[in-house]
Protein backbone atom coordinates (compact mmCIF):
# COMPACT_ATOMS: atom_id res chain seq x y z
CA UNK A 1 0.00 0.00 0.00
CA UNK A 2 2.63 2.45 0.74
CA UNK A 3 4.80 1.98 -2.07
CA UNK A 4 1.28 2.71 -4.24
CA UNK A 5 1.00 5.50 -2.82
CA UNK A 6 4.75 6.86 -3.50
CA UNK A 7 4.22 5.53 -6.92
CA UNK A 8 1.47 7.71 -7.63
CA UNK A 9 2.80 10.78 -5.16
CA UNK A 10 5.89 10.80 -7.55
CA UNK A 11 3.58 10.93 -10.92
CA UNK A 12 2.90 14.60 -9.46
CA UNK A 13 6.23 15.96 -9.24
CA UNK A 14 4.73 19.24 -6.95
CA UNK A 15 3.66 17.02 -4.41
CA UNK A 16 6.25 15.00 -4.08
CA UNK A 17 9.05 17.86 -3.76
CA UNK A 18 6.89 19.14 -0.97
CA UNK A 19 6.84 16.11 0.75
CA UNK A 20 10.26 15.78 0.35
CA UNK A 21 11.21 19.68 1.81
CA UNK A 22 9.06 18.57 5.04
CA UNK A 23 10.94 15.58 4.95
CA UNK A 24 14.21 16.75 5.07
CA UNK A 25 13.56 19.95 6.74
CA UNK A 26 16.57 19.59 8.97
CA UNK A 27 18.90 19.31 6.37
CA UNK A 28 20.84 21.77 6.27
CA UNK A 29 22.85 20.66 3.02
CA UNK A 30 19.76 19.48 1.36
CA UNK A 31 18.00 22.94 2.21
CA UNK A 32 20.99 24.85 0.51
CA UNK A 33 20.93 22.87 -2.55
CA UNK A 34 17.14 23.30 -3.10
CA UNK A 35 17.58 26.93 -2.85
CA UNK A 36 20.70 26.90 -4.99
CA UNK A 37 18.76 25.69 -7.77
CA UNK A 38 17.02 28.72 -8.45
CA UNK A 39 19.73 31.34 -6.95
CA UNK A 40 22.67 30.28 -7.16
CA UNK A 41 24.67 31.64 -10.75
CA UNK A 42 27.44 29.04 -9.92
CA UNK A 43 25.71 26.07 -10.20
CA UNK A 44 26.45 23.66 -12.94
CA UNK A 45 24.57 21.57 -14.33
CA UNK A 46 25.61 18.68 -17.08
CA UNK A 47 23.34 18.55 -20.46
CA UNK A 48 23.85 14.84 -20.35
CA UNK A 49 24.88 12.88 -17.41
CA UNK A 50 26.84 10.38 -19.29
CA UNK A 51 29.03 12.66 -21.11
CA UNK A 52 32.50 12.15 -21.44
CA UNK A 53 35.11 14.01 -19.85
CA UNK A 54 38.10 15.70 -21.39
CA UNK A 55 39.66 18.38 -19.56
CA UNK A 56 39.63 21.60 -21.26
CA UNK A 57 36.72 20.60 -23.79
CA UNK A 58 33.44 22.19 -21.59
CA UNK A 59 30.81 23.32 -23.96
CA UNK A 60 28.10 25.37 -22.69
CA UNK A 61 25.39 25.34 -25.02
CA UNK A 62 23.09 28.18 -24.72
CA UNK A 63 19.90 27.66 -25.68
CA UNK A 64 17.66 30.41 -25.67
CA UNK A 65 13.59 29.99 -24.94
CA UNK A 66 12.04 32.81 -25.10
CA UNK A 67 8.93 33.15 -27.06
CA UNK A 68 7.18 36.24 -26.01
CA UNK A 69 10.82 38.47 -26.58
CA UNK A 70 11.82 40.94 -28.27
CA UNK A 71 15.81 40.58 -30.67
CA UNK A 72 18.09 42.62 -28.35
CA UNK A 73 15.97 41.05 -25.18
CA UNK A 74 17.30 37.94 -26.92
CA UNK A 75 20.35 39.64 -27.51
CA UNK A 76 20.82 40.72 -23.72
CA UNK A 77 20.37 36.97 -22.82
CA UNK A 78 22.94 35.56 -25.05
CA UNK A 79 25.77 38.26 -23.54
CA UNK A 80 24.58 37.27 -20.21
CA UNK A 81 25.10 33.50 -21.39
CA UNK A 82 28.82 34.70 -22.49
CA UNK A 83 29.67 36.63 -19.50
CA UNK A 84 28.73 33.29 -17.14
CA UNK A 85 30.94 31.05 -19.75
CA UNK A 86 33.59 33.93 -19.50
CA UNK A 87 34.02 33.33 -15.72
CA UNK A 88 34.24 30.00 -15.95
CA UNK A 89 36.20 29.32 -19.08
CA UNK A 90 33.47 27.51 -20.78
CA UNK A 91 33.11 27.43 -24.56
CA UNK A 92 29.79 28.51 -25.74
CA UNK A 93 27.50 27.31 -28.30
CA UNK A 94 24.26 29.54 -28.64
CA UNK A 95 21.27 28.48 -30.54
CA UNK A 96 17.46 30.48 -30.31
CA UNK A 97 14.74 28.19 -30.16
CA UNK A 98 12.05 27.46 -32.90
CA UNK A 99 9.35 29.30 -31.06
CA UNK A 100 11.35 32.91 -31.17
CA UNK A 101 9.32 35.29 -32.70
CA UNK A 102 12.71 35.66 -35.16
CA UNK A 103 12.29 31.94 -36.80
CA UNK A 104 11.36 32.22 -40.26
CA UNK A 105 10.10 28.94 -42.06
CA UNK A 106 11.15 30.57 -45.38
CA UNK A 107 15.08 30.45 -43.99
CA UNK A 108 17.22 26.79 -44.20
CA UNK A 109 15.65 25.07 -41.65
CA UNK A 110 18.92 23.36 -40.82
CA UNK A 111 20.14 26.65 -39.73
CA UNK A 112 19.46 27.36 -36.23
CA UNK A 113 17.75 31.16 -35.15
CA UNK A 114 21.07 32.11 -33.78
CA UNK A 115 23.03 31.99 -36.48
CA UNK A 116 20.52 34.02 -39.40
CA UNK A 117 22.46 37.22 -37.53
CA UNK A 118 25.42 36.19 -36.05
CA UNK A 119 28.71 33.75 -35.87
CA UNK A 120 29.32 31.17 -33.21
CA UNK A 121 31.57 32.52 -30.73
CA UNK A 122 33.45 29.08 -30.97
CA UNK A 123 32.33 26.28 -33.38
CA UNK A 124 30.96 26.56 -36.64
CA UNK A 125 28.35 24.15 -36.12
CA UNK A 126 26.32 21.79 -33.78
CA UNK A 127 28.16 18.60 -34.39
CA UNK A 128 30.08 19.30 -31.33
CA UNK A 129 27.40 17.66 -29.19
CA UNK A 130 28.65 14.40 -31.39
CA UNK A 131 32.36 14.51 -30.17
CA UNK A 132 33.58 13.38 -26.35
CA UNK A 133 33.17 16.84 -24.95
CA UNK A 134 31.46 17.55 -21.35
CA UNK A 135 28.20 20.10 -22.10
CA UNK A 136 27.47 22.24 -19.32
CA UNK A 137 23.34 22.87 -19.80
CA UNK A 138 23.21 27.08 -19.43
CA UNK A 139 20.22 27.40 -16.77
CA UNK A 140 17.94 30.39 -15.99
CA UNK A 141 19.57 31.00 -12.75
CA UNK A 142 22.99 31.38 -14.36
CA UNK A 143 21.86 35.12 -16.27
CA UNK A 144 22.02 36.11 -12.47
CA UNK A 145 25.95 36.40 -12.75
CA UNK A 146 26.20 39.06 -15.06
CA UNK A 147 22.48 40.41 -13.74
CA UNK A 148 23.99 40.88 -10.70
CA UNK A 149 25.97 43.79 -11.80
CA UNK A 150 22.36 45.52 -11.70
CA UNK A 151 21.15 44.16 -8.69
CA UNK A 152 18.70 42.31 -10.71
CA UNK A 153 16.66 45.16 -12.61
CA UNK A 154 15.90 43.93 -16.36
CA UNK A 155 15.72 47.85 -17.60
CA UNK A 156 17.80 49.86 -15.19
CA UNK A 157 21.16 49.10 -15.74
CA UNK A 158 24.08 49.68 -13.88
CA UNK A 159 27.54 51.81 -16.06
CA UNK A 160 29.49 48.40 -14.82
CA UNK A 161 27.03 46.13 -16.82
CA UNK A 162 27.66 48.12 -19.57
CA UNK A 163 31.25 48.23 -19.46
CA UNK A 164 31.30 44.43 -19.18
CA UNK A 165 28.63 43.94 -21.67
CA UNK A 166 30.70 45.93 -24.01
CA UNK A 167 33.46 43.79 -23.03
CA UNK A 168 31.87 40.61 -23.77
CA UNK A 169 30.21 41.58 -27.19
CA UNK A 170 33.51 43.27 -28.29
CA UNK A 171 35.32 39.59 -27.56
CA UNK A 172 32.38 36.86 -28.36
CA UNK A 173 29.91 38.32 -29.99
CA UNK A 174 30.13 39.45 -34.08
CA UNK A 175 27.44 39.82 -36.75
CA UNK A 176 27.98 37.37 -40.07
CA UNK A 177 29.36 38.38 -42.88
CA UNK A 178 25.40 38.69 -44.16
CA UNK A 179 24.33 40.68 -41.46
CA UNK A 180 27.57 43.12 -41.39
CA UNK A 181 27.26 43.88 -45.46
CA UNK A 182 23.61 45.09 -44.60
CA UNK A 183 24.29 47.10 -41.69
CA UNK A 184 27.18 48.71 -43.88
CA UNK A 185 24.63 49.33 -46.81
CA UNK A 186 22.34 50.61 -44.46
CA UNK A 187 24.77 52.91 -42.67
CA UNK A 188 26.03 54.29 -46.41
CA UNK A 189 22.07 55.12 -47.11
CA UNK A 190 21.37 56.80 -43.90
CA UNK A 191 24.37 59.29 -44.02
CA UNK A 192 24.29 59.88 -39.88
CA UNK A 193 27.39 61.15 -38.25
CA UNK A 194 28.74 62.84 -35.30
CA UNK A 195 26.47 65.79 -35.79
CA UNK A 196 23.30 63.77 -35.65
CA UNK A 197 21.37 63.11 -32.70
CA UNK A 198 19.67 59.57 -32.76
CA UNK A 199 16.74 59.53 -30.75
CA UNK A 200 14.72 56.02 -29.93
CA UNK A 201 11.70 55.79 -28.33
CA UNK A 202 9.18 52.68 -28.19
CA UNK A 203 5.60 52.91 -28.72
CA UNK A 204 2.92 50.52 -29.82
CA UNK A 205 3.34 47.90 -27.09
CA UNK A 206 5.10 50.10 -24.33
CA UNK A 207 1.53 52.17 -24.44
CA UNK A 208 0.04 49.44 -22.75
CA UNK A 209 2.27 49.78 -19.76
CA UNK A 210 2.63 46.06 -19.11
CA UNK A 211 3.73 44.83 -15.52
CA UNK A 212 7.93 44.91 -15.17
CA UNK A 213 8.34 46.99 -18.70
CA UNK A 214 9.01 50.75 -18.43
CA UNK A 215 6.87 53.06 -18.33
CA UNK A 216 5.28 54.81 -21.69
CA UNK A 217 6.98 58.08 -22.60
CA UNK A 218 4.68 60.09 -24.94
CA UNK A 219 6.97 61.86 -27.76
CA UNK A 220 6.52 65.12 -25.85
CA UNK A 221 8.58 64.64 -23.59
CA UNK A 222 11.13 64.09 -25.89
CA UNK A 223 11.11 67.44 -27.70
CA UNK A 224 12.60 69.63 -25.03
CA UNK A 225 15.55 67.55 -24.77
CA UNK A 226 15.95 67.12 -28.27
CA UNK A 227 15.61 71.37 -28.36
CA UNK A 228 18.85 71.48 -25.74
CA UNK A 229 20.60 69.24 -27.57
CA UNK A 230 20.55 70.52 -31.16
CA UNK A 231 21.22 74.15 -29.67
CA UNK A 232 24.27 73.18 -27.12
CA UNK A 233 26.04 70.15 -29.01
CA UNK A 234 25.55 71.77 -32.53
CA UNK A 235 23.80 68.65 -34.46
CA UNK A 236 22.40 69.36 -37.48
CA UNK A 237 19.93 66.52 -37.97
CA UNK A 238 17.89 64.11 -35.82
CA UNK A 239 17.62 60.42 -36.49
CA UNK A 240 14.61 58.72 -34.99
CA UNK A 241 14.59 55.33 -34.70
CA UNK A 242 10.80 53.82 -33.44
CA UNK A 243 8.52 51.13 -33.74
CA UNK A 244 5.62 53.05 -34.26
CA UNK A 245 4.04 55.02 -37.40
CA UNK A 246 2.10 57.24 -35.57
CA UNK A 247 5.38 58.61 -33.51
CA UNK A 248 7.39 58.91 -36.67
CA UNK A 249 4.37 61.24 -38.05
CA UNK A 250 4.56 63.20 -34.71
CA UNK A 251 7.95 63.89 -35.00
CA UNK A 252 8.02 64.54 -39.06
CA UNK A 253 5.60 67.25 -38.33
CA UNK A 254 7.14 69.02 -35.78
CA UNK A 255 11.05 69.27 -37.03
CA UNK A 256 10.46 68.46 -40.86
CA UNK A 257 11.34 66.10 -43.34
CA UNK A 258 14.89 67.79 -44.03
CA UNK A 259 15.87 67.56 -40.32
CA UNK A 260 14.42 64.05 -40.03
CA UNK A 261 16.40 61.62 -40.98
CA UNK A 262 14.41 57.61 -41.00
CA UNK A 263 14.78 53.84 -42.37
CA UNK A 264 11.96 54.25 -44.83
CA UNK A 265 11.55 50.48 -45.42
CA UNK A 266 11.71 49.64 -41.75
CA UNK A 267 8.33 47.80 -40.32
CA UNK A 268 6.35 49.76 -38.52
CA UNK A 269 2.73 49.33 -36.19
CA UNK A 270 0.07 51.60 -34.83
CA UNK A 271 -1.99 51.34 -32.23
CA UNK A 272 -0.60 48.97 -29.20
CA UNK A 273 0.75 45.61 -31.38
CA UNK A 274 4.42 45.97 -31.76
CA UNK A 275 6.04 44.90 -34.61
CA UNK A 276 7.86 41.80 -33.73
CA UNK A 277 4.83 40.84 -32.53
CA UNK A 278 2.01 41.70 -35.33
CA UNK A 279 0.75 40.28 -38.69
CA UNK A 280 3.25 42.17 -40.66
CA UNK A 281 3.34 42.55 -44.78
CA UNK A 282 3.17 39.61 -47.43
CA UNK A 283 7.29 39.51 -48.28
CA UNK A 284 9.99 36.30 -48.02
CA UNK A 285 12.12 36.36 -44.79
CA UNK A 286 9.61 38.85 -43.16
CA UNK A 287 10.92 37.24 -39.68
CA UNK A 288 14.14 37.09 -40.52
CA UNK A 289 14.23 40.90 -42.06
CA UNK A 290 12.09 42.44 -38.56
CA UNK A 291 15.09 41.49 -37.06
CA UNK A 292 17.88 42.94 -39.42
CA UNK A 293 15.35 46.14 -39.73
CA UNK A 294 16.34 46.52 -35.53
CA UNK A 295 20.25 45.72 -35.87
CA UNK A 296 20.16 48.31 -38.60
CA UNK A 297 18.55 50.90 -36.27
CA UNK A 298 20.46 49.90 -33.48
CA UNK A 299 23.92 50.13 -35.32
CA UNK A 300 22.81 53.53 -36.98
CA UNK A 301 21.46 54.96 -33.42
CA UNK A 302 25.45 53.75 -32.31
CA UNK A 303 26.83 55.85 -35.28
CA UNK A 304 25.60 58.94 -34.51
CA UNK A 305 26.93 61.54 -32.02
CA UNK A 306 24.47 61.73 -29.45
CA UNK A 307 21.56 59.16 -28.17
CA UNK A 308 18.12 59.76 -26.65
CA UNK A 309 16.48 57.04 -25.48
CA UNK A 310 13.68 55.97 -22.78
CA UNK A 311 14.29 52.37 -20.97
CA UNK A 312 14.51 49.73 -23.67
CA UNK A 313 16.77 46.72 -24.81
CA UNK A 314 17.66 48.52 -28.15
CA UNK A 315 19.07 51.86 -26.50
CA UNK A 316 20.60 49.48 -24.12
CA UNK A 317 22.62 47.25 -26.79
CA UNK A 318 22.79 50.30 -28.92
CA UNK A 319 25.37 51.46 -25.62
CA UNK A 320 27.31 48.73 -25.18
CA UNK A 321 27.36 48.31 -28.81
CA UNK A 322 29.06 52.01 -29.00
CA UNK A 323 31.57 50.92 -26.08
CA UNK A 324 32.56 47.37 -27.76
CA UNK A 325 33.93 50.02 -30.77
CA UNK A 326 35.63 52.00 -28.17
CA UNK A 327 33.56 54.69 -28.66
CA UNK A 328 31.88 57.54 -26.67
CA UNK A 329 28.51 59.74 -27.30
CA UNK A 330 29.20 63.13 -26.99
CA UNK A 331 25.47 63.66 -25.40
CA UNK A 332 23.88 60.34 -23.84
CA UNK A 333 20.17 61.05 -21.82
CA UNK A 334 17.97 58.20 -20.84
CA UNK A 335 14.52 58.96 -19.93
CA UNK A 336 13.70 56.86 -16.94
CA UNK A 337 9.84 57.42 -16.19
CA UNK A 338 10.23 54.29 -13.86
CA UNK A 339 8.90 50.32 -14.26
CA UNK A 340 5.08 49.11 -13.93
CA UNK A 341 4.96 47.61 -11.05
CA UNK A 342 1.12 46.69 -11.84
CA UNK A 343 -1.02 45.68 -14.67
CA UNK A 344 -1.21 43.23 -16.81
CA UNK A 345 1.58 40.58 -18.05
CA UNK A 346 3.03 40.99 -21.45
CA UNK A 347 1.55 38.54 -23.73
CA UNK A 348 2.14 37.79 -27.58
CA UNK A 349 -1.28 38.07 -29.14
CA UNK A 350 -0.48 37.41 -32.54
CA UNK A 351 1.50 35.70 -35.01
CA UNK A 352 4.46 37.91 -36.59
CA UNK A 353 3.54 36.37 -39.73
CA UNK A 354 6.23 34.01 -41.98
Amino acid sequence: MREQLLKIIKKVPAVYNILLVIKYRKDEEFMAQIIDLRKNPGLIELQDAQTHFEPGSMVCHVNVQEKNAGFFALVRWVLDALYFCDCFSLEPFITFSNDSLYYDVSMPQDRNVFDYYFEQPCFSDSNIFKTKRTVVKYAWRNRLKAEALNKGDAYQVSEEYIVQMARIMKKYLHFNKETQKLIDEQLKLREVNQEVLGVHIRGTDYKLNCRNHPRYIPPEAYYGYIDSALKEYGFKKIYIATDDEEILQQFLKRYGGEKVIFSQNNTRSSGTCGVHTAAGPKREHHKYLLGIEVICDMCTLAACGGILSGLSQVSLMCRIYKKSKDEEFLYDKRLDMGINHKGKFFRVRSSAGS
